[in-house]
């Protein structure tokens, strides 16, 4: 027996408007970007910068990234899942 339509839309109403339902969404949705997170790499660019002026000037530029050959991360098929 398919529920009436004013119920259906009263049940659909409270749920948008509960707190406790939005919390919980909240709750899954962060648990769902941590789980894709865990799965980057954790790598970032690194800039260095050096400059000496004593007797000679000299200065260099440097940029560096880190490249996850391995992919030890496989290792672990869901490091963000519990």
């Amino acid at each position: 027996m398919p529920a009436e339509p004013a119920l259906s839309a009263l049940f659909a109403q409270v749920l948008r408007s509960n707190p406790r339902v939005a919390a919980a969404r909240a709750a899954v949705d962060a648990a769902r970007a941590r789980e894709r997170a865990a799965d980057r790499p954790l790598f970032n660019p690194e800039l260095e910068l050096d400059a000496e002026t004593p007797d000679t000037s000299t200065a260099s530029v440097g940029i560096s990234q880190t490249i996850d050959w391995g992919r030890q991360a496989r290792l672990t098929p869901h490091p963000g899942r519990l």
